[in-house]
C-alpha cells in the first residue's frame, strides 16, 4: 500500500468518525444549539482538527452536490484546477462537466459507475484547469446516502498523476526503443513483459510471440542449468542488482552468450517480480576467444624467438640468485649467530692466535663482570686465569698456534677462573679450534658452576647422612632380630612353661589355704599373665617392625594369584571369630553378586583384613562390623565399616603414619604397635591399589581399599 493510499484512507476514516460524532451530538441536543457551542467543547475541537487536516491535506478533497455543484473543497484541490482559493472555486465552478472535465463523456461515464457501485477507486480522468490546460488525475469517489437510500452528495479525493503518466510514457518509449533487452518475469519463470529487443535477441517474432511461447525461462531459455534468476536467493537480490554472464537458447535452438543484470521489484499489483536487462555479447565473446587464441599463438612465437636469450638470462639469473642467496644466508647466519650468542645462558668467547679476546657474548659479561668493550683485545690468560693457575692456562699454547691442537682442545673440563672483582670461582669449559683467515682461533663455551658445586656438595653430604642412617637402621634391625627376638622368645616360652607348671603342680595343693596364701597366689598368676601379654605385644611389635622394613625394602616374596573376594572375607571372619565372642558386636557380610576375581597375595590381603577388623572390634562397643565389596571400574573396592567411636578429624591426615595410634586420644592408652595401618597401606600399595578412611567421631569409621581385577595381571606385574 502506497503512502498516498494510506493518506486517503486515513482522511476517509477521520471524516467518518467526525460525522458520527456530529450525529451523536445532534441526537443528544436537538435544535439550533450548535452555533453557540463553546470552543472548549470536544465536538468543536474535533471540527477544528478536521478542518486543519482538510485544508492541509496533500491531495485534493471535495464534497459535491448531486446536481454537480461543489459543497466544499480544500486548498490543494483549488490549486490543482488553477483557482486562487477554495472559495473562488466553489463560486466559479457552477458547471463541473463543462468547466473541469476535458472530455464531458468521461463525467457521464463516471456518474453511471458511481450510480452502479456507490464508490469508485483509482479512476483516471483527464481534467481541465482554468487556463484551459489539461492534466491527468486519479480519483476515489463515494456516494453519501440518507436514511432512505437517496443520494445526498458525493465525497472525493483527487490526485494529479500527470508527472507519473509522463514518466510512464517516457519509460515506455525507452522500453520499446532500447537496443538492449528489457523484460519482467514472475518468480515462477513466466514472462510478464518484454520489449522488442528481448524478442529479437532470443529469435522470436514479437514480444507477444515470446510471452506466448515461453512457459518457463529456466527450461525454455537458459542453456546453463542452475543459473536462471529463479535459483537466486531473493533476499540477497533485494540488496541490489545481480550481474552475470550466461548462455541462452534462442527459439531455433541456437545458443548465444549474454550479459544479464537482474533485480527484484514490485509489480503494479504489488507482487514481487524480476526485472532484467539483457545484452547479446556473443560476438564479443567470440572476439575475446579469438584474441586469446591469437595471444597464445603470439606467445608461442615470442617464446621460440627468445629461447636463446632466455637461456642466457636464466644462467645469469642463477648466478645472481646464488650470489644473492649466499649473501642473504651469510646475513642470516650472522644474525642468527648474534641472536644465539646473545640469548645463550653460557658464556661464549673467542681467542685469536695471539691469545687476545676477539668475541665476548652477554652471558660472558654477566659471568665475569667485564663488558664486551672491556674484554675485546685483552689477553685472555692474563684477564681470566688465577695467578696460581697461569702456567696451566698457557700449557700447549705454542702448539695450538701452529697446529690448532693442544692438551685442552676438544675437551670439556672444570677449572677455576677469576671475576673482575677478583673472586675465584669454578667454571666448566669446552674448547674447540677454528681456522679463520689463515690463523687458528680458539672458541670456548663456559658456564659458572658455583651453584652446581654447592648442590653437589649438599647432595654428597645428604647421601652420606642417608647412608649412615640406613646403616644405623640395618644395625638396629639386626640387633632386634638377633639380640632381642631370640632372648624374648626364650623369656616368653619359659614364662608360659612356668605358668603351666604352677597351674598343674602348685594350684591343686592350695585348696584350703588361708586367704593370704590365696591372695599371694593370685598376684603371682596375674604377674605371669602380664609377663606373657607384654612379651607377646613386644614380639608383635618386633614382627611388625621387621615386616615393615621388608615391605619398604621391597624384599617380600609376593605370591600373586586370582582369588574370589567372598572367600577372602569368609576366611578372615573365621580367623577373627574369637574377637566377637562375648561382645554385643555382630559381624556382617555384604558382597556384590557376580563379583570377578581379584589378583592378590592371599595371605597378605587376609593380613590387611584381619588388621582392619581387629581395629574395628577394639573401638566398637556395640552394633555391627560390616565387610563390603563392590566392583568400581577396573578394580574391586573392599570396605570394613564399624559403628564405633570414630576418629577425630585432626587424626585422619596422619592415621596411616608409623607408630600413630588413634587409641592415644580415644581411650587414653595404646592398643597396638601403631604399625598395623602403615603395613596395610604398604601391602595395598604393592598391589597397585589405594587405602583410605572416612570417619566421623561418634558415628563410626569406614576403611576401604582397592584391588585390581585378575585380568589385569600383566599390568600388575609391570607395577611390581
Amino acid at each position: 500500500m502506497t503512502d498516498r493510499t494510506k493518506t486517503k484512507r486515513q482522511l476517509l476514516e477521520e471524516l467518518e468518525r467526525l460525522r458520527g460524532r456530529v450525529r451523536e451530538l445532534e441526537q443528544a441536543s436537538p435544535g439550533p444549539a450548535l452555533p453557540g457551542l463553546s470552543s472548549s467543547n470536544p465536538f468543536v475541537r474535533s471540527l477544528k482538527k478536521f478542518q486543519v487536516v482538510f485544508d492541509n491535506a496533500p491531495i485534493g478533497i471535495y464534497q459535491a452536490a448531486v446536481d454537480g455543484r461543489y459543497i466544499s473543497v480544500n486548498t490543494t484541490l483549488a490549486a490543482l484546477y488553477g483557482f486562487d482559493s477554495p472559495e473562488q472555486m466553489r463560486g466559479a465552478a457552477t458547471d463541473l462537466t463543462a468547466q473541469l472535465y476535458a472530455d464531458p463523456a468521461q463525467r457521464d461515464a463516471l456518474a453511471l459507475l458511481l450510480a452502479e457501485r456507490g464508490e469508485i477507486h483509482n479512476h483516471e480522468i483527464l481534467a481541465r484547469r482554468t487556463d484551459g490546460t489539461t492534466f491527468s488525475t486519479s480519483r476515489n469517489i463515494r456516494t453519501v446516502y440518507d436514511e432512505s437510500g437517496t443520494p445526498l452528495y458525493y465525497e472525493g479525493f483527487v490526485v494529479d498523476i500527470d508527472q507519473r503518466r509522463k514518466a510512464e510514457e517516457k519509460y515506455r518509449a525507452i522500453f520499446e526503443n532500447s537496443v538492449a533487452g528489457i523484460f519482467r518475469t514472475s518468480l515462477d519463470g513466466r514472462f510478464l513483459d518484454a520489449n522488442p529487443a528481448t524478442a529479437l535477441i532470443l529469435g522470436y517474432d514479437s514480444p507477444a510471440d515470446l510471452m506466448a511461447t515461453v512457459k518457463d525461462i529456466g527450461t525454455d531459455v537458459f542453456a546453463d542449468s542452475g543459473v536462471d534468476p529463479k535459483t537466486v536467493d531473493y533476499q540477497e537480490m533485494e540488496k541490489g542488482v545481480i550481474s552475470y554472464e550466461t548462455r541462452l537458447r534462442k527459439k531455433n535452438g541456437d545458443e548465444i552468450t549474454v550479459h544479464l543484470n537482474v533485480r527484484i521489484i514490485r509489480g503494479p499489483d504489488g507482487e514481487p517480480c524480476l526485472e532484467g536487462f539483457l545484452q547479446d555479447i556473443t560476438e564479443r565473446a567470440r572476439a575475446v576467444q579469438a584474441l586469446r587464441s591469437a595471444h597464445r599463438e603470439m606467445g608461442k612465437r615470442v617464446e621460440e624467438r627468445t629461447r636463446d636469450l632466455r637461456k642466457s638470462l636464466v644462467r645469469l639469473r642463477r648466478e645472481v640468485k646464488e650470489r644473492t642467496l649466499t649473501e642473504e644466508k651469510l646475513r642470516e647466519s650472522e644474525e642468527m649467530f648474534r641472536r644465539i650468542t646473545d640469548s645463550a645462558q653460557d658464556g661464549i668467547l673467542m681467542m685469536d692466535d695471539e691469545g687476545c679476546i676477539s668475541f665476548w657474548n652477554k652471558a660472558a659479561e654477566a659471568i665475569f663482570g667485564y663488558s664486551a668493550a672491556e674484554a675485546r683485545g685483552r689477553n685472555l690468560h692474563g684477564l681470566l686465569a688465577p695467578e696460581s693457575l697461569g702456567d696451566d692456562y698457557l700449557e700447549g699454547f705454542d702448539r695450538f698456534r701452529a697446529t690448532g691442537h693442544g692438551p685442552i682442545i676438544g675437551r670439556t673440563m672444570e677449572m677455576e677462573a677469576v671475576r673482575k672483582d677478583g673472586e675465584n670461582f669454578p667454571i666448566e669449559i669446552s674448547i674447540s679450534s677454528l681456522r679463520f683467515k689463515g690463523r687458528w682461533n680458539a672458541i670456548a663455551v663456559l658456564r659458572d658452576i658455583t651453584q652446581r658445586k654447592e648442590v653437589e656438595e649438599s647432595l654428597r653430604e645428604a647421601k652420606e647422612t642417608a647412608e649412615a642412617a640406613s646403616r644405623l637402621k640395618s644395625d638396629f634391625l639386626s640387633i632386634v632380630s638377633h639380640e632381642l627376638r631370640t632372648p624374648l622368645t626364650s623369656v616368653l616360652g619359659f614364662a608360659k612353661i612356668i605358668r603351666k607348671k604352677l597351674e598343674r603342680s602348685i594350684e591343686p595343693n592350695l585348696q584350703g589355704a588361708d586367704q593370704r596364701t590365696e591372695r599371694t597366689w593370685r598376684q603371682i598368676m596375674e604377674n605371669m599373665a602380664v609377663i606373657v601379654a607384654e612379651g607377646e605385644r613386644l614380639t608383635a611389635l618386633i614382627n611388625d617392625v621387621l615386616d615393615l622394613a621388608k615391605l619398604e625394602a621391597r624384599k617380600v616374596d609376593w605370591r600373586m594369584d586370582a582369588y574370589a573376594v567372598r572367600d577372602l572375607i569368609d576366611h578372615t571372619l573365621t580367623a577373627t571369630a574369637s574377637l566377637f565372642r562375648g561382645t554385643p558386636v555382630q559381624p556382617k557380610v555384604d558382597v556384590q553378586r557376580g563379583l570377578p576375581e581379584v589378583l592378590c597375595d592371599r595371605d597378605r590381603i587376609i593380613q590387611v583384613l584381619i588388621n582392619l577388623i581387629s581395629n574395628a572390634v577394639k573401638f566398637t562397643a556395640r552394633g555391627a562390623i560390616t565387610c563390603r565389596a563392590r566392583l568400581t571400574g577396573e578394580s574391586v573396592t573392599i570396605s570394613v565399616e564399624d559403628t564405633g567411636i570414630g576418629i577425630p578429624d585432626a587424626e585422619l591426615p596422619t592415621i596411616f603414619d608409623k607408630f600413630k595410634q588413634a587409641g592415644d586420644t580415644l581411650t587414653g592408652k595404646p592398643r597396638g604397635t601403631g604399625l598395623g595401618l602403615t603395613i596395610c597401606n604398604q601391602i595395598v600399595d604393592q598391589h597397585g591399589g589405594t587405602l583410605w578412611v572416612k570417619s566421623a567421631q561418634g558415628e563410626g569409621s569406614v576403611f576401604s581399599f582397592t584391588l585390581p581385577l585378575a585380568d589385569r595381571i600383566g599390568s600388575l606385574r609391570d607395577i611390581r
